[in-house]
This record gives C-alpha cells, sequence and structure tokens, in this order.
C-alpha cells in the first residue's frame, strides 16, 4: 500500500488529476486490480494522499505551537509556511484542479483544515490569556486569515506556494504590529 501512495502522490504532483490508474499501475509495475483491492477510485487513491499530507501538517503545528524557542511571529510565519512546503511539490493549480474536481478530497480536507484553524484559535487564546497579545477578537483574526488564505490561494493570483508564503508572512507581521504588546 505505501509503494500505491508514494506512486500515486508522484503522479499528483506530475499530472494532477490527469494521471490514469493504467499509468499508475504500469509505472508501479503492479496490476490495476492490485490498485483497486485498496481504493475503490482515483478519488478515493487522491483523498488519502490528502488526508495524510494534512495530517502531517497538523502534528508540525502542533509541535510549532509548542516550541518554547520561537517567538510569537515565527511561529505564525512558520504556521503558515509549513502548508506549503507539504504542497508545494503539486503545485496550486493541481490542488486547487484536485479540489475543485473532487468532492471527496475537498469534503476531507476541509474536516482536517477545520481542526487546523481550530488549534490556531486555541493557541492565540491562549496567548491572550498569557498576556502575550492583547484582549482582541481571536475570531475575527481567525475570520480575517481564514479569508484571506482562501482568497489568496483560490483566485489563482499566486503560481506557488513561495508566492503565498512572502504574502502571508507581510499579512502576519502586520497584524502582529497591531496586537502585539
Amino acid at each position: 500500500m505505501d509503494q500505491i501512495l508514494e506512486g500515486a502522490t508522484r503522479a499528483v504532483e506530475k499530472f494532477g488529476t490527469d494521471f490514469t490508474m493504467d499509468y499508475l499501475s504500469k509505472t508501479l509495475h503492479i496490476s490495476k486490480r492490485t490498485i483497486y483491492e485498496h481504493y475503490s477510485s482515483k478519488e478515493e487513491l487522491i483523498a488519502h494522499i490528502f488526508e495524510i499530507k494534512l495530517d502531517e501538517i497538523l502534528k508540525k503545528h502542533q509541535e510549532l505551537l509548542l516550541d518554547p524557542t520561537k517567538s510569537l511571529e515565527e511561529k505564525l510565519v512558520e504556521y503558515f509556511t509549513l502548508q506549503s512546503d507539504t504542497f508545494n511539490t503539486m503545485g496550486t493549480d493541481h490542488v486547487r484542479s484536485i479540489l475543485e474536481k473532487m468532492p471527496t478530497v475537498m469534503e476531507k480536507a476541509s474536516t482536517n483544515i477545520q481542526r487546523d484553524w481550530q488549534l490556531l484559535f486555541t493557541f492565540l487564546q491562549q496567548e491572550v490569556e498569557k498576556g502575550h497579545i492583547r484582549d482582541v477578537s481571536i475570531e475575527n483574526i481567525i475570520y480575517l486569515l481564514q479569508t484571506v488564505s482562501c482568497s489568496i490561494f483560490n483566485d489563482g493570483k499566486f503560481e506557488s506556494f513561495d508566492d503565498m508564503d512572502r504574502f502571508l508572512e507581510q499579512l502576519i507581521q502586520m497584524i502582529l504590529k497591531g496586537i502585539e504588546k
């Protein structure tokens, strides 16, 4: 199964949703039947890949937010660039295409992403309680970050995740200058 996931991940990185199960079976030197014994469809396979990647991001985010050696600004900037590191090899167009064409992938991704936003909300709330951030509406900050993140991802303005990272880093710095004590 790991071989299938690795091969499918490479195919998604290269072709987005435009690879076939025939292509995958030939490149892995296994039968299509073997693939279908593990995954009922290409969409299920891609959904599993996204789920694994998003779980990796959540775990990294948890570790990052607990890291006592990093400043609040470093944590927030890295929080958003970690996502890019994980998906950068796929490219923004492939990721957008997958999420648009495959409702199962979008549904699973949305659930994982909501867990991630909740983690950030809790962290920021704790920072308010510790006195590191002024007592502001964390809900509004999260809403702003969600809206901007979705907008810059969906509008196609940025061709790479690196471009999005630079924009989000500037946004984080602007927010912090307004909330940092």
